[in-house]
């Protein structure tokens, strides 16, 4: 079952990705939101009961009815996950992800530790040595895949339309605190087109020494909305 909208998922083979490894830093699942036991049936509604951030109202195209703005994907396990569309582009598109346990009225705004490169860090006046950061971020701006027997988001974010650049992340979201399993990066694009698979991979012991620094842009489950 698809997570991202059909769009995006026409370009998930030359899209890549920036992600990152949850377990970083103390991180905690969010406080859940309780959902009716009747799912709702239109954004507005879904917005009504989840209450998300209003960054992810930003693009008003999300209005429309005929846009496929939210989608819930069941897993392997049971468990579901729930897709928000909070902004598009040419060929990225922006989402957050609601994790719902089995046999649960709780749904949980997941937070994924992603990944960036230090000289497209929107704050210039951070001043970092490391090639790469990394930040947290509930958005997932780029296209993802969900493999639903095995419970894991196959995620890409394209530096291009054309691909072959980018960062490239494999996401267990077996449970409400998202695991990276693996990260690839390919910063320079360059006319070697090569496969996402092809791209350098770091270890978590590699990723791990790079700072985390707080981004200007994220979406974050503290931002919700207070009814």
């Amino acid at each position: 079952m698809r997570l991202f909208s059909k769009a995006s998922l026409t370009t998930v083979l030359s899209l890549l990705v920036i992600g990152c490894n949850l377990g970083c830093r103390n991180i905690k699942a969010a406080e859940p939101n309780t959902l009716p036991e009747k799912l709702p049936k239109t954004r507005q509604e879904w917005k009504s009961v989840l209450n998300w951030p209003k960054k992810c109202d930003e693009n008003p195209s999300l209005t429309s009815d005929d846009f496929d703005s939210v989608e819930v994907t069941n897993l392997r396990s049971g468990n579901q996950l729930v897709s928000v569309v909070c902004t598009t582009g040419a060929y990225n598109m922006g989402e957050i992800i609601y994790f719902h346990p089995k046999n649960s009225d709780k749904y949980t705004l997941l937070t994924f530790t992603r990944f960036g490169v230090t000289e497209n860090f929107p704050d210039k006046s951070v001043k970092n040595k490391s090639k790469y950061y990394r930040y947290l971020d509930s958005l997932l701006w780029g296209s993802a895949l969900v493999k639903e027997e095995d419970e894991i988001i196959y995620y890409i974010h394209s530096f291009r339309g054309a691909g072959g650049c980018g960062i490239n992340v494999v996401y267990d979201v077996s449970t409400e605190i998202p695991k990276v399993l693996k990260l690839r990066i390919k910063p320079v694009c360059g006319l070697n087109m090569l496969s996402d698979e092809d791209w350098p991979e770091f270890s978590e012991k590699e990723y791990k020494k790079w700072p985390l620094l707080k981004h200007p842009d994220a979406i974050l489950p503290e931002q919700t909305n207070k009814k």
